[in-house]
């Protein structure tokens, strides 16, 4: 059980690693050279490293240092220790790959791949419990300590007054349409790498022919399905409630495939993030 824990743990400080490169990367090739402020301390570092010259990593440092001593007595000593590492390792980074850029970078497409790179690197941090700090510490803080508001709310109103307030101070209003754009992109690709990539399409199969249906999706597919006893509440007949999750690419014939057991049957699909279990992925 130990060496398992320690496995995992290894696991995470190498993918919390893989994160701020990515971060790094998507900050030095888009961001910076777009003067793109975006929220929390990253904003707020483009926005010191303009004005004053100091290397954007450094001065994330800097700004997250007292952020953290705030969430230290509200969120825990665990927690902040965690953010720490993070956040000292990603301002190294940030740092050692600023060589790293494009002689020339358009700004509507830095705002695309760079809100790509920065939610690629996020969505891992959140994965393996990692956190880079800034506005998300203020956040848990004010949702913990005084009970109003949500975090997605109090992350909100950090974020946009570091982009207001940053565009102005730098001189540059326009960019912060770039600026919602690039946490735009960044969101999604965030949601992405937390949800999964691996979608589906869930089928709730409501007929009185499912065992007619099963047996024709298990010997084409060899998928399974689950019944559900049900019953139409107007008309009080009882019904079986097919339930199964099939890959998209099959979902066209799976179509076909009640229509032709029962044209009459009534059926629901939603998509789905993330499938895990037999015939699609093991649970990681």
């Amino acid at each position: 059980m130990e060496k398992e824990t320690v496995k995992k743990e290894i696991a995470a400080v190498g993918f919390m690693l893989a994160g701020c490169v990515v971060f790094a990367l998507g900050l030095n090739l888009f961001v910076v050279p777009c003067n793109l402020v975006l929220g929390g301390t990253t904003g707020g570092a483009v926005v010191v490293n303009k004005l004053f010259g100091i290397p954007v990593g450094t001065a994330s440092i800097m700004i997250n240092i007292p952020i953290m001593l705030i969430g230290w007595k509200i969120l825990g000593w665990k927690f902040i220790a965690r953010t720490a590492a993070t956040s000292m390792v990603l301002g190294a980074m940030i740092d050692a790959l600023a060589w790293v850029q494009f002689p020339e970078v358009d700004p509507i497409l830095s705002a695309l791949y760079g809100g790509i790179l920065l939610g690629i690197a996020i969505g891992i941090f959140y994965q393996y419990n990692w956190s880079s700090g800034g506005s998300e510490i203020l956040a848990r803080a004010w949702c913990r300590a005084t009970g109003k508001g949500t975090m997605g709310q109090a992350m909100a109103i950090v974020d946009g007054m570091v982009v207001v307030g940053g565009n102005l101070l730098l001189g540059e209003p326009a960019n912060m349409l770039l600026a919602l754009v690039t946490i735009f992109v960044c969101s999604k690709a965030t949601d992405m790498i937390i949800a999964g990539y691996d979608k589906g399409m869930q089928c709730l199969i409501i007929t009185n022919k499912g065992d007619e249906l099963y047996r024709l999706v298990q010997t084409k597919y060899q998928r399974g399905m689950t019944c559900l006893n049900g019953r139409g509440m107007y008309t009080g007949n009882e019904y079986q409630v097919m339930m199964t999750v099939v890959k998209r690419a099959q979902f066209a014939d799976y179509k076909k495939m009640i229509k032709e057991v029962d044209p009459a049957a009534f059926v629901i699909v939603s998509e789905t993030y993330d499938v895990f279990g037999r015939g699609f992925k093991e649970i990681y």
